[in-house]
């Protein structure tokens, strides 16, 4: 295995992995439990119980006693891969903890009864003309009885309610937001939003509006986390940086990565080693050979052993405890990995030879990836866009001929990475500007990309933000 610091020029992202497999993933046990407690612990009865209803996911794997599980009456909203989004009982939450297979609970740490604007007027304005499915996750309180009246349809089941529908009219765009607010129900309305998507094969985008405490919930980091490593964009309004838990262990997930094709074939949940001690995880690549994953505990170090059998690289994203996110690409077919943090508070996967350093790194996909007016119509003459005030860097940006996108920007951050995509996920520009380069002007050729929808990444080591650009 060879160190990764000359994998920048690859893509990175693999974010875009257009349609998600199956994962073979040796939990199936547990996800077909999952899958069914959805209908039985629904009819549960809760009668009798008295104490306040809370909201919380948890982390299951293979182990779980289903048994244990189904007589601590969880009610399940949702399942996200190895996370799940229930209603609980403050007593039987405890009770919960105790469990067989449950790795990891966290309760709602945001809840409100303050009633939330729903704004439908400007929203339908603001994504007027986008061809995409746009979901907004809207933590700021519930919304009234009058607000969910005009909504043209609710799914109360699943936490949506739709503010508009794409119709004849060539501005129409469907747009969806969460009713109730919580991690928990924002994760519920989430996975419904998402699966809505996938069903229309439309790209989905994500505006979050949330307070900051969501960002200390590390189980709603690495749920939307996930997601946003599946090609799921995320915009909205300004946020500070926030921290899964500074006691928490890493947590790794793992990827086929066709490095030809640009596509990753197999994706695994997030996992801490001790979370899945002894047990395996199986990814299957794109020539539909196998990946095992086994996570095992030697000489006191907690150890990944990877056997791949495929021609598809490996990927690896780390989430750290402080909220960064670590992408690797593991060349080895036969190797075991212990993560580990240098002095400087570099991670590498040490495996015996120096250990694989990350071929990219950046903030959990919150820190500062949402801003205002990220959802930018492009117009002939360049335009200023907010950046995040402590970026210190300016930006505008504009079509001054068509399928050309013009962009400036000055005061360039430090370890600057630029990237654009198309709404497909394929990479139209790329650049990473050495120390020396203070200003970018360039216009970018998209005559071979799709039209419509690009998302521009800007990240740096201390900042994160995605624009979608609207090109006439």
């Amino acid at each position: 295995m060879k160190k990764q610091a000359n994998k920048i020029g690859q893509d990175l992202t693999v974010a875009s992995a257009g349609k998600d497999t199956l994962s073979r993933v040796l939990l199936v046990s547990a996800i077909i439990l999952y899958t069914v407690s959805l209908v039985l612990l629904a009819n549960l009865a809760m009668a009798g119980e008295t104490s306040t209803i809370y909201g919380a996911l948890i982390k299951v794997n293979n182990k779980l006693d289903g048994d244990a599980f189904s007589n601590a009456h969880p009610m399940v909203k949702s399942v996200n891969g190895n996370v799940l989004a229930i209603d609980i009982n403050a007593a039987n939450y405890i009770q919960l903890n105790k469990i067989a297979g449950v790795c990891a609970s966290q309760l709602d740490l945001t809840t409100t009864s303050t009633p939330a604007k729903l704004n439908a007027e400007l929203a339908t304005k603001k994504y007027a003309g986008a061809d995409v499915i746009v979901g907004i996750l809207d933590n700021s309180g519930i919304l009234s009885a009058k607000d969910i009246s005009i909504l043209q349809k609710v799914e109360y089941s699943s936490n949506v309610g739709f503010i508009s529908y794409q119709s004849d009219d060539p501005n129409s765009t469907v747009i969806m937001r969460n009713i109730i607010g919580g991690e928990s129900n924002l994760v519920h309305a989430l996975a419904y939003m998402q699966e809505y998507a996938k069903t229309v094969e439309k790209t989905l985008i994500i505006e979050m509006v949330l307070n900051g405490e969501e960002l200390h919930n590390p189980l709603f980091i690495q749920v939307c986390q996930k997601i946003a490593d599946s090609g799921v964009q995320f915009i909205g309004t300004d946020l500070g940086t926030g921290y899964v838990n500074a006691k928490a262990p890493v947590q790794l997930a793992f990827s086929m990565f066709n490095a030809e094709t640009g596509q990753l074939t197999d994706v695994s949940d997030f996992w801490a080693i001790s979370e899945v001690k002894e047990q395996e995880i199986m990814l299957l690549g794109s020539d539909k050979n196998t990946c095992l994953v086994h996570f095992h505990t030697e000489s006191g170090f907690e150890k990944v052993y990877l056997s791949n059998s495929s021609s598809d690289l490996v990927m690896v994203t780390v989430l750290t405890a402080g909220g960064e996110a670590n992408y690797y690409h593991v060349t080895n077919k036969e190797t075991a990995l212990i993560p580990r943090e240098l002095q400087n508070g570099t991670p590498v996967l040490e495996d015996g030879l120096n250990g694989i350093y990350p071929y990219y790194s950046k903030m959990a996909m919150f820190n500062d990836a949402v801003a205002n007016n990220q959802f930018v119509s492009l117009k002939a003459a360049n335009q200023q866009v907010e950046l995040a005030q402590h970026s210190g860097m300016q930006m505008s940006v504009g079509s001054p001929e068509a399928r050309t996108l013009a962009m400036n920007l000055v005061n360039l951050a430090s370890g600057l990475n630029i990237e654009i995509k198309d709404e497909n996920g394929a990479v139209v520009y790329r650049n990473r500007p050495d120390s020396d380069t203070q200003s970018i002007q360039t216009k970018i050729d998209l005559s071979e990309g799709a039209e419509g929808l690009y998302f521009l990444d800007l990240t740096s080591p201390k900042f994160h933000q995605t624009f979608a650009l609207l090109m006439d």
